[in-house]
């Protein structure tokens, strides 16, 4: 699975010939998750110049029906949500940054457990690694864990947010009958 963003697609050159020319030998199948339609064009051309044969996921395939991935499956990417998603459930993968927000982004998921590797041009990939155990182990707890919050927020009986007078984020309410619309 391959899934890169615009902003990257001027670097991806060295990145595009070792996935496709070392890495994509390795499965039956090579596939492209475009996150964000016409963002990701560059990068798709890229591996379509590069992997003929690489198949495109689209953003409404990822969002309305099973992700098109499983155990026996890697993935290459500089996307964060697909990197989350794959190393939720266990994928090997190596992740590409070529920005210091992107850098703290997957970095986060890698403080989660995720098993992926950064992927450098100055020593590239020759296979993928699986590790990245603990994030599989311990994502149904943290799932449990978030759901638990999740109700204690927005439950029908929970007691309305605190409002402070003053803060900005909060809009001041008009007197009843001044006839004001929101």
């Amino acid at each position: 699975v391959i899934s890169f963003g615009e902003g990257n697609a001027a670097k991806l050159s060295g990145v595009v010939a070792q996935t496709c020319e070392v890495l994509r030998p390795q499965f039956d199948q090579a596939l492209f998750w475009r996150c964000a339609p016409g963002k990701d064009d560059l990068a798709l051309q890229a591996f379509r110049q590069a992997c003929p044969d690489v198949e495109v996921a689209e953003v409404r395939d990822l969002v309305h029906g099973p992700l098109p991935i499983g155990q026996r499956d890697a993935m290459v990417t500089t996307r964060f949500h697909p990197h989350l998603l794959a190393a939720r459930i266990g994928i090997p993968g190596y992740y590409f940054v070529d920005s210091e927000y992107y850098r703290v982004k997957h970095s986060s998921v890698v403080s989660l457990g995720s098993g992926f590797l950064p992927f450098t041009e100055e020593e590239p990939p020759t296979r993928f690694v699986r590790t990245g155990e603990e994030m599989v182990v311990r994502d149904a707890d943290r799932v449990a864990a978030k759901r638990k919050v999740a109700n204690r927020i927005y439950a029908p009986d929970a007691p309305a947010p605190l409002r402070r007078e003053g803060h900005p984020a909060v809009a001041a309410e008009e007197p009843p009958g001044t006839g004001a619309q929101r």
